[in-house]
């Protein structure tokens, strides 16, 4: 027998507890919305792009390795950039073998392009006569031609779709700071490649802390930075300052877009000539989403701009996707920042191990090197019905409500879909629009609603609370030294530590960041000076 149904039309789901309130309001059909830990809120909508990106391994098997063919058997070795050509043939820069690789358009197949397996060498040539000394990215013109940063070769390679390989600037082996044609210019530690809409090449110099411009005919001219002066400055191009940029990506309206890693930042340079900062805040590394300058990264790696003007942004120390808004408001559409793994999923399911180079094709399907997975992968919007598990964080016995506001037109169904084994009798009315639960037992309790509506795909939506137990912290460290943290916690639940010496910037011990703050502390450092720490907890995975 089919389950009744409740009926109306559900334009958001709310949460609140006793005692606070959170709630949300959404338009007619258009989405389903979940209001958690006060108020985040998140999407999923029908016929737009939702936040989340589901992940797919395109390539490889997850081991170090070199062999090519059916592409899921086929293996890499920490291969750092990507690129993709128009006729949908993903290129790799498998950095440790050496090689330059490709994808089939149809992705069934892995072949070897051009270079010799292992050898480091920088020799020009058609295919495997060919060698690099380290392809660390690629970038494909509109012709089919595949640019290459050789890094350790100090030079800019050309590669034809067909493998002749030629050296287009830069001298091999020779590290400087010069412009001029061909073998009259220098590099030092050529990091990353893009290709305008001008048909120039653009080379993040990281080692000059320049972005550098090669025209087809091999000129090479500075853009940006002033070489060998490390550091953080906005302004005119060519006195701002850079630190160690790795990877730079062409938009769409004119702008260059690079990673300035050792700055922790994303950064651009606008057409009239001038660096900007797009994201994140000099010299205050970690992981944070939000407008630009209150956003943070952790040594990132790789950026590429979609066709509506999205940065996408591999941030690599943090192991996580992220994106950047033309008016620049970040999030993460994909991974969960200090969780290292290789999970296919939606969303914050989803894991990354040092992921280094992104790239987007025709559709903005956004390529992915997940360099210590050794696997490619591919991005694209999440569906209606992936769920979003971003819990809310309660006490033993605390009473939750939470519900929809219903209408016309719209079914729906509640389920229980996770509890503690411990919790034998919680429960839920399935067509009643609003559900008041007391949660009794730690741990993790999931909540689903099911949304119909004729002629419409359904839609569900997740409400997640973990119930934490009851906690000490007990703390023994010397001055100075990190403080050893022991903090009781439950299933799925973890802690996480962070520590600030002003209060305004934390910078996380682990990597990761939650909105949940629950003890702070402080040690002496020398010269007087105070390190102050706190624990937060977070949802495990």
């Amino acid at each position: 027998m089919a389950p009744k149904l409740g009926k109306g039309r559900a334009n958001a789901v709310e949460h609140r507890r006793r005692g606070g309130r959170s709630k949300s309001r959404g338009r007619a059909f258009e989405s389903l919305l979940v209001t958690v830990a006060a108020a985040a809120v998140v999407g999923l909508s029908h016929g737009q792009a939702p936040a989340m990106m589901n992940l797919r391994t395109v390539a490889g098997t997850g081991l170090v390795g070199w062999s090519d063919g059916p592409a899921r058997e086929a293996s890499f070795f920490r291969m750092e950039g990507l690129a993709v050509a128009p006729d949908g043939t993903v290129y790799v820069a498998d950095t440790e073998n050496r090689l330059v690789r490709r994808i089939s358009p149809d992705l069934q197949e892995v072949t070897t392009l051009a270079g010799q397996l292992g050898v480091r060498e920088t020799i020009d040539g058609r295919g495997t006569e060919a060698a690099f000394s380290g392809p660390t990215s690629l970038a494909v013109a509109p012709d089919g031609t595949i640019y290459a940063a050789d890094s350790i070769g100090q030079v800019v390679r050309r590669i034809t779709p067909d493998g002749e390989v030629s050296t287009l600037a830069g001298k091999v082996g020779v590290a400087g700071a010069a412009d001029g044609k061909g073998e009259e210019a220098r590099f030092n530690l050529v990091a990353g490649v893009a290709v305008d809409g001008e048909g120039n090449v653009l080379v993040a110099d990281r080692l000059n802390h320049a972005i550098r411009r090669v025209t087809p005919d091999g000129m090479v001219s500075t853009i940006a930075g002033t070489p060998g002066r490390p550091g953080y400055r906005d302004g005119a191009a060519l006195e701002a300052w850079l630190n160690q940029p790795t990877a730079v990506a062409a938009a769409p309206d004119g702008r260059v877009v690079f990673a300035d890693t050792g700055n922790h930042l994303i950064r651009q340079i606008t057409p009239d000539g001038r660096v900007e900062t797009l994201a994140g805040w000099p010299g205050h590394p970690g992981y944070a989403d939000g407008p630009g300058d209150r956003a943070r990264f952790l040594y990132p790696r790789g950026v590429a701009v979609d066709s509506r003007g999205n940065t996408w942004v591999a941030d690599t120390a943090n192991h996580v996707l992220r994106c950047i808004t033309p008016d620049g408001r970040v999030s993460t559409p994909a991974g969960q920042p200090g969780r290292r793994g290789w999970i296919d999923a939606t969303g914050p399911w989803a894991r990354f191990r040092e992921l280094r180079g992104v790239a987007v094709d025709a559709q903005d399907r956004v390529w992915i090197a997940d360099t210590w997975n050794q696997v490619i992968r591919v991005a694209e919007p999440g569906h209606a019905n992936a769920p979003w598990q971003s819990a809310v964080l309660v006490s033993p016995g605390e009473e939750v409500e939470f519900g929809l506001t219903p209408s016309e037109g719209v079914n729906w169904l509640w389920e229980i879909v996770g509890r503690p084994a411990a919790d034998t009798h919680v429960t839920v009315d399935p067509v009643a629009a609003q559900q008041e639960v007391v949660l009794s037992q730690p741990g993790r309790y999931t909540f689903r609603v099911r949304q119909f509506r004729p002629g419409k795909p359904e839609a569900a939506a997740i409400v997640d609370f973990l119930v934490l137990p009851p906690r000490r912290l007990r703390l023994n460290y010397p001055a100075g030294d990190l403080p050893e943290v022991r903090i009781p916690t439950g299933p799925g639940i973890d802690c996480v530590v962070e520590w600030s010496s002003d209060l305004r910037y934390w910078v996380p011990v682990d990597p990761v960041i939650t909105r949940e703050t629950e003890v702070s502390f402080y040690d002496e450092q020398p010269h007087g000076i105070r390190r102050f720490y706190r624990v937060r907890y977070q949802p495990g995975p």
